[in-house]
């Protein structure tokens, strides 16, 4: 391909036609061979694209041959304007994509003597620079945002006031109006033709001059009609038929057909691009060049227990990633592929290992690394490499090899690319995660079909051998207590170290605020909510620098970025397997569960303080595992009502 957004198109177009089973996983057991397994996962890949492809163009056409490329995003999409599509790109043939086993290929090390040493002070240094300067955009945006939205529901609350009292008034009311129409239009119209007549006079104006000036300067203008010579040969025009050029471009390799789309240009400010998802390409990739050893394989499909294939089950601040990054040292002459199934995830995995001192390089997409995170090292030929999962099958780490891998959050990866990382050269396996928080995100289709289930979700509940870590060192023990009794069974100790600076604070409250939830664009706010958590994160900013704001839908984060909120503020999403000494969770929605239907997100909001935990709702009206929360928090007279 020539360029990423002709393999996005192409992608999006193989997507489209593909022809996938809308069955759930089946079942794998003694009897399922390795071919069967990457048969069941390569079509849970392509029913996931093929879904989110369908979700994101409900309201377009199913036409795969209309599909567009916005340059500017790189992303497969349509535009549309005023009701109608306009297609941006040439009508050349549309290319077979065709996934086929791989060779390794010999990669040379691009970065080598190339990549600054860079001590971790100075990139510390500038990580915090850049996170405060982005912090300070993203305030900037989210008021910007927030501007425009409330202008957008004053003029429709406008136009909904004027056609109310269209239908209420009176027949004399209506004659009145008009007349004041007429009336309004007829002075338009006259004051529009004063102004044509001055222009069309100030026009002519300048054409006498100027062709007064020409006239003066006849002499000395001469054009050059006569055809240029060169070594005395006649350079003539040449006319060009673009359209058999583009025949020809079209018809020059007939083996790999290049898609060159055109660049798209708002053509008034009511045009719309509609967005389709980033392709699956490289787990397909990574599928076809999987083929596990025969423990690997006997412990994943038969459920064999082997020393090297080890399942950690963590529960919130029992220490997960310590005890992953501990592994390191057991494996001191091997290659180890160290990854997330996030970016974020992968940056602060990432992080920590860096802080341990470990060498180690991360290689991520530069637009892809969070900020605030110290990059010290991307030579791609490092003993420990940090990647995404979908790195592994990147072009850079494709041809690499690795004896260790270490996949932390596990339970929230897609089981179809957890065996993507599994080669031939893999010996030991190290995954670890908890199956009580967040699973891997799919369509809403695929969760019906089971298709979020992660492969250490499987294998624990195939009873493979795991080991279970219960002692929380993260937690004050009154904000661990919900979590503990609802989503652990109480299985958690907790080993808590008191905090000099908070004693003069509770360590959980639940402020019951009564604002209102408002839809806007798909998403959510409440502005009560909102207003409310900043002022508290101000006065809890004398207690500590390490004050999060969480909030459930991007809306709410924007809008309370808007009120001038001096602290970090993410989505719940985004900040697990992160901490903080305390956060403010904004619950946003009131009669209606919504986002917080899945309790496995509550679980996650509610384990990321250390020493305060503060929840803002309208406990009240909550219903579900909400309405739980609120009478644990009653009974434990933690519910303060604003």
């Amino acid at each position: 391909m020539s360029s990423r957004a002709d393999r996005l198109l192409c992608c999006a177009v193989a997507y489209t036609n593909a022809e996938v089973q809308d069955v759930p996983i089946p079942v794998i057991n003694s009897s399922t061979t390795i071919e069967n397994v990457i048969e069941s996962m390569m079509n849970v890949l392509w029913y996931e694209a093929k879904q989110n492809m369908s979700e994101s163009m409900t309201d377009m056409p199913s036409d795969p041959y209309l599909h567009a490329v916005d340059i500017d995003t790189s992303e497969p999409g349509i535009v549309a304007s005023k009701n109608k599509l306009d297609i941006h790109r040439r009508k050349l043939p549309i290319p077979n994509i065709n996934y086929t086993q791989r060779k390794p290929m010999k990669l040379y090390n691009t970065f080598e003597d190339l990549t600054p040493d860079v001590s971790n002070e100075c990139a510390l240094g500038r990580a915090e620079k850049d996170l405060q300067k982005k912090t300070q955009k993203a305030q900037r945006n989210a008021c910007k945002e927030i501007k425009n939205e409330r202008a957008s529901l004053e003029k429709i609350e406008k136009r909904e006031a004027a056609k109310k009292k269209r239908q209420d008034e009176t027949p004399e009311e209506r004659e009145e109006r008009l007349t004041e129409m007429r009336e309004k239009k007829a002075q338009k119209k006259a004051l529009q033709l004063e102004q044509d007549d001055d222009s069309k006079k100030k026009k002519k104006k300048e054409t006498n001059m100027e062709e007064k000036s020409n006239e003066e300067n006849d002499e000395s203008i001469s054009v050059e009609k006569n055809l240029q010579v060169k070594d005395g040969k006649e350079i003539q025009n040449i006319s060009v038929n673009v359209q058999e050029m583009l025949e020809a471009e079209a018809s020059a390799d007939l083996n790999h057909h290049s898609l060159m789309p055109q660049r798209i240009k708002a053509r008034n400010r009511k045009t719309k691009f509609h967005p389709s998802p980033v392709p699956f390409d490289r787990h397909l990739l990574a599928l076809e060049a999987c083929w596990p050893c025969q423990h690997v394989k006997e412990a994943f499909i038969d459920i064999i227990p082997d020393e090297r294939i080890k399942v950690i089950q963590g529960p919130p601040g029992t220490g997960k990633t310590t005890t992953l990054i501990k592994y390191l040292e057991k494996y001191p002459n091997n290659r180890i592929f160290v990854c997330a199934a996030t970016n974020v995830g992968t940056a602060n995995l990432y992080k920590r290992i860096v802080e341990e001192g470990y060498d180690c390089s991360l290689l991520m997409p530069q637009s892809r690394i969070p900020p605030g995170t110290p990059v010290t090292s991307q030579d791609p030929s490092s003993r420990i490499v940090c990647s995404t999962i979908s790195g592994r099958s990147g072009p850079i780490l494709d041809a690499q090899q690795f004896d260790v891998v270490l996949v932390d959050e596990a339970a929230q990866c897609m089981e179809a690319w957890f065996w993507g990382l599994i080669r031939q050269e893999v010996e030991h396996v190290v995954m670890v995660g908890d199956t009580a928080q967040l699973p891997a995100l799919v369509s809403e289709k695929g969760q019906k079909l089971g298709h979020d289930r992660s492969l250490m979700q499987r294998i624990v509940e195939a009873r493979y051998p795991y080991q279970m870590l219960e002692v929380q060192r993260r937690m004050h023990p009154e904000i661990v207590s919900f979590p503990n009794q609802k989503f652990y069974d109480n299985k958690l100790q907790t080993e808590y170290c008191n905090a000099e600076h908070f004693e003069k604070l509770k360590p959980y409250y639940l402020f019951n605020v009564k604002g209102k939830c408002e839809e806007v664009n798909t998403s959510f706010i409440n502005e009560m909510e909102a207003e409310f958590c900043v002022k508290k994160a101000e006065m809890f900013k004398q207690y500590s620098d390490n004050v999060i704001i969480l909030c459930p839908y991007q809306a709410q984060a924007r809008q309370v970025l808007s009120y001038g909120a001096n602290v970090e503020v993410h989505t719940v999403d985004s900040f697990q397997g992160r901490e903080a000494d305390i956060v403010i969770l904004s619950i946003v929605r009131t009669n209606q569960s919504g986002f917080w239907s899945d309790s496995r997100r509550l679980c996650v909001a509610l384990t990321r303080a250390k020493h305060v935990m503060c929840i803002v709702g309208n406990g009240e009206e909550w219903s579900g595992t909400l309405e739980e929360l609120y009478k644990n928090a009653n009974d434990r007279n933690a519910v303060i009502h604003v």
